[in-house]
């Protein structure tokens, strides 16, 4: 075969692997992220009615904040809790609890997946603070792994943190909020 042949070939299968990408010279694709509309299952913005949820666990002190059971639970978090905006107020954060182990690094593995599927699902996330001494631990305090990001769409938004480390309390929480709803 003809080198220019050759040429021509390898230039198409570069060609055909760099489309879509901004360096080829075409524009970006605009990618379509889903609205913050639930936590859950659960409405944001809408007044809590126990027919949202599975179960009403517990209704606490208050009558603004209930531990429930979602019909759409995630498999990392074990407990969840709804805030409404008064007494039979609308909801205002519908928040997943996951209680880890101490000096378990899973949890941040953990968090970095949930971190990019929410920003697959909503779009890019900012982060909030970061604390990352896995690498320089504290004398007699050992190792700490702190961070939150947030992803906002107008009056909504979603924040994911962690909190691990050797002998600290460790928890991953993922809070959906709707900051109209709690002004009400």
């Amino acid at each position: 075969m003809h080198p220019a042949y050759l040429l021509m070939g390898f230039l198409s299968v570069v060609s055909a692997m760099t489309m879509g990408r901004e360096d080829s010279g075409q524009a970006p694709r605009e990618v379509a992220y889903e609205s913050i509309t639930e936590g859950f299952g659960i409405p944001l913005g809408e007044p809590f009615q126990p027919e949202m949820v599975e179960r009403v666990i517990e209704r606490h002190a208050g009558k603004t904040k209930y531990s429930v059971q979602p019909r759409k639970t995630h498999p990392l978090f074990t407990r969840y809790e709804v805030t409404t905006a008064g007494d039979d107020g609308p909801v205002g954060t519908v928040t997943g609890y996951h209680h880890c182990k101490k000096n378990d690094p899973k949890p941040i593995e953990d968090f970095e997946n949930l971190k990019h599927a929410l920003e697959k699902k909503y779009g890019p996330s900012q982060t909030v603070r970061v604390r990352d001494e896995r690498k320089k631990p504290r004398k007699n305090k050992g190792w700490v792994y702190q961070a939150r990001i947030r992803i906002d769409q107008g009056n909504r938004s979603v924040f994911l943190q962690i909190n691990t480390g050797f002998n600290y309390t460790c928890y991953i929480k993922y809070t959906y909020k709707d900051r109209n709803a709690q002004k009400k």
